[in-house]
């Protein structure tokens, strides 16, 4: 019986030390800094920071991005994907990414206004099988004129 519990007490420690190994956090993350600003209706700049794991052979990047704002009974828009081969990050699991999104209003919509909308970040960091992500949103954010 003391042979069998000390077995089982063996056996937690042993699986309870590969289950941590496995759900070790993350380090992808996106976070969008402020002020994010509007420069002459058209231009929406919104700094932000992506900290990102490697992968193995990375081969690409991107980052999508979505910004709706209410206008009367319209909503203007923004959105799009960046795309860039090789990879545009550093992707190490320290390097602080930090760069600005410039967004302009999609094809149709009209411009944008000081005040709320609602912003969608993501980005993807790949290797020809494999894509490490993060994203932000969708969430309010204030533009600032």
């Amino acid at each position: 019986m003391l042979l069998k519990w000390i077995g089982t007490f063996i056996l937690t420690i042993v699986l309870t030390a590969f289950s941590a190994v496995s759900a070790s956090a993350s380090t992808n993350t996106l976070s969008i800094g402020s002020p994010i600003t509007l420069t002459d209706r058209v231009l929406v700049t919104i700094p932000m920071t992506i900290v990102c794991d490697p992968v193995d052979s990375p081969f690409s990047s991107f980052i999508d991005f979505s910004l709706k704002q209410a206008d009367g009974q319209s909503v203007s828009t923004a959105s799009g994907e960046i795309f860039s081969s090789p990879p545009a990050l550093i992707c190490d699991g320290v390097t602080q990414n930090t760069t600005p999104l410039n967004l302009t209003p999609n094809a149709g919509s009209g411009p944008f206004h000081g005040g709320g909308a609602i912003l969608a970040v993501s980005f993807h960091y790949c290797s020809f099988s494999f894509c490490e992500t993060g994203s932000f949103g969708p969430a309010p954010v204030q533009l600032r004129g």
